[in-house]
């Protein structure tokens, strides 16, 4: 009966199913459940209650990865089973993106967390005198994008910055150089190496 069928997710979230290794994921906006499907037969071959997912974010290995809210969780991509789930510091604004080994997700507070793919710990910080509303975010291969009610906001990469950094600094870096190296490697999450870098 369609007259019963109720939106479960955000009108910017529409369910839009995702390709895995023969596999199909998805997760209508009118049912509270994540549906993996045979890609062969569009059999059912399991399906897991989700009642705060807006969205199916990435396929990261073996592992299903969905956002809510304010959580994230994974799912095991052959069972179903929850592998872990993280709370955020904050509501999602958009659309994150996959990065190798996390994902970025943009939330009200203008913070971009960037989560690990295999345990959901978020990695690195940021800190940002001014932040930016944000919106859904784009990837290219320099730059993080977010388009928004606001407009767009662009951020360069972390491994672009690094390079022109390490470049600058080859041989004995000055210290602000030195102190930009540490601060790229305390934002992709790299402690040692923004230690090492002010030794």
């Amino acid at each position: 009966n369609v007259s019963s069928l109720t939106q479960r997710r955000h009108g910017a979230f529409p369910g839009t199913p995702m390709a895995g290794p023969g596999v199909v994921l998805i997760l209508p906006s009118q049912s509270d459940h994540l549906y993996c499907l045979n890609a062969e037969s569009g059999l059912v071959e399991w399906m897991v209650r989700s009642i705060d997912a807006q969205y199916l974010a990435a396929i990261m290995d073996d592992r299903v990865l969905t956002i809510g809210v304010s959580s994230a969780r994974a799912y095991d991509l052959t069972k179903g089973e929850l592998i872990w789930h993280a709370p955020l510091p904050g509501n999602i604004t958009g659309y994150g993106v996959p990065i190798p080994g996390g994902y970025l997700v943009p939330l009200d507070s203008g913070q971009v967390v960037n989560l690990d793919g295999q345990t959901g710990r978020a990695r690195g910080f940021r800190f940002d005198p001014t932040p930016q509303p944000l919106g859904h975010l784009v990837a290219t291969t320099d730059r993080i994008l977010s388009l928004g009610a606001m407009g767009l906001v662009s951020y360069r990469q972390a491994q672009p910055v690094l390079n022109e950094l390490l470049a600058r600094g080859a041989g004995e870096p000055s210290a602000e150089t030195a102190l930009r190296i540490a601060e790229v490697r305390l934002a992709e999450g790299n402690l040692l190496e923004g230690v090492e870098a002010l030794e």
